[in-house]
């Protein structure tokens, strides 16, 4: 497991095509995009044989517009992807764990946001401590196909322990 690169976009982009809307050049622009500012963006692959197996970010969100119906302004986990032949072997906890723990230096509050039926994606959070805020998220900096996000929050202060 190491930080992503911009070289290891195309492959990233091929792991999540099935996942966004969109093609893969625009998914592929997306992802540049949002990992040229290292500030505000950080990418975590997952490689094995030299390939590509899994990954996630972390970003720096500022909505356009904050108040009780959207996402307010911080870090945020996005988007854990894992090759369907390689599920069930831990990626997911590992890239949540390696996240938290880059961002532990950077922020004391970590937030994410998932479909509300998407058990598996709260069931690992939930691990890590992160409990529910609210359903009905937009976002209007992001677009969802799938309709409002349930928003999630973690404390990373000492006070709540080391992340994981």
């Amino acid at each position: 497991m190491r930080l992503a690169s911009l070289a290891d976009v195309p492959g990233m982009a091929a792991l999540a095509a099935d996942h966004f809307p969109g093609t893969l050049e625009e998914l592929v622009g997306l992802l540049t995009e949002s990992m040229t500012d290292a500030e505000t963006c950080v990418g975590v692959v997952v490689v094995e044989a030299d390939e590509l197996t899994a990954w996630g970010m972390v970003r720096h969100l500022t909505p356009k517009v904050v108040d009780e119906e959207h996402a307010p302004p911080g870090w945020y986990l996005l988007g854990v992807i894992v090759r369907s032949d390689r599920r069930r072997r831990g990626h997911g906890d590992a890239l949540t764990r390696v996240r938290l723990d880059w961002l532990s230096s950077r922020t004391d509050r970590v937030y994410y946001f998932t479909a509300a039926d998407n058990e598996a994606s709260q069931r690992l959070h939930a691990a890590f401590g992160f409990h529910r805020v609210r359903g009905g998220l937009t976002h209007r900096t992001l677009a969802f196909d799938g309709g409002p996000m349930t928003l999630f929050e973690r404390s990373l202060s000492s006070a709540s322990g080391p992340p994981g």
